[in-house]
């Protein structure tokens, strides 16, 4: 089985990681192939195969190298269409699915159609993982072969890794103070807009500690007290107050946190972050993990 998990950030490695290692646990060998920088560290972590890409790369070696691995069944986590203007309409000689979130279905169409690519694999199933966009469902319905509907996200299953030991020095901040975490592996600009609202919530309270966790901002002079971790997750319930954007995954490891969890969203070309940041004030519906995976078990005909 093989997931295809474009993009620049950790986003949908994390979900495609997810159902990787819920399909190790049931037997079924999985590899993930991604144009992510943080492909290797993720693979070291997780013990996941990951295959990466470079982003330049990508349109012009992607569809023959899973023609070379002639996967079972083929997972495209959130573009059908591609992504940097390859196609996906060849005929791959197994099941495809395709992971529907929400997007700006008719800025990435366009956008795709533009680079040359937009063709999508014949017979794809599609499984809705979060509310779409009205045009983006009539997509779906009238050009996949099967929906079907996830009653809550998917998110990461921290207890299928073997996590690494949190730093003893923010072990102790968690422990002892009243910590605002900032958790964001995005851009800069976008980090200090998170830095900005907890500071100025801790100037309101009188009291409180800021930390960051961020892999470009770990351990620099400007930025005390940040860290990189992953899965950040597991620091949550110790925080006093979780600052995020508005990313799928930020918002499922946020589910059941919603007293504390402050979601900012940012601008994406094609991920509607400003629709999610509303909808994470919605409680969880369910376990879309096990769901997914029920789902993809029974599509490939392991189940």
């Amino acid at each position: 089985m093989l997931f295809v998990a474009p993009g620049s950030g950790l986003g949908h490695l994390v979900r495609t990681g997810a159902l990787a290692l819920a399909l190790e646990k049931k037997q079924v060998v999985s590899a993930i192939v991604s144009s992510s920088p943080w492909a290797q560290g993720f693979s070291r972590i997780t013990g996941l195969g990951v295959i990466f890409v470079p982003p330049e790369h990508w349109k012009k070696d992607i569809s023959g190298l899973v023609h070379r691995i002639n996967p079972r069944l083929l997972v495209l986590d959130s573009f059908p269409l591609g992504f940097r203007g390859e196609s996906f309409g060849d005929w791959f000689g197994c099941p495809v699915v395709y992971l529907a979130r929400h997007l700006k279905f008719e800025a990435y169409y366009h956008r795709l159609t533009s680079l040359g690519g937009g063709a999508y694999p014949p017979n794809m199933t599609s499984i809705i993982i979060e509310d779409l966009e009205a045009r983006h469902q009539d997509w779906l319905e009238k050009n996949t072969r099967k929906q079907a509907r996830l009653c809550g996200r998917i998110r990461f299953p921290e207890s299928l890794i073997k996590a690494p030991e949190i730093p003893k020095t923010l072990k102790s901040l968690l422990d002892n103070e009243s910590v605002h975490l900032v958790v964001h592996s995005g851009p800069e600009h976008e980090v200090d807009q998170l830095i900005l609202r907890a500071k100025t919530a801790i100037r309101t309270a009188g009291a409180g500690k800021l930390i960051v966790i961020n892999p470009f901002l770990a351990g620099r002079d400007d930025v005390p007290d940040s860290f990189d971790y992953f899965p950040a997750s597991l620091l949550y319930a110790k925080a006093h107050r979780i600052y995020t954007g508005a990313g799928y995954n930020a918002v499922a490891e946020g589910a059941g946190q919603t007293d504390k969890h402050i979601v900012v969203p940012f601008d994406r070309h094609y991920d509607d972050q400003f629709w999610r940041a509303g909808d994470a004030l919605v409680e969880s519906r369910g376990d879309g993990l096990a769901q997914a995976v029920e789902k993809i078990l029974e599509i490939s005909g392991e189940s």
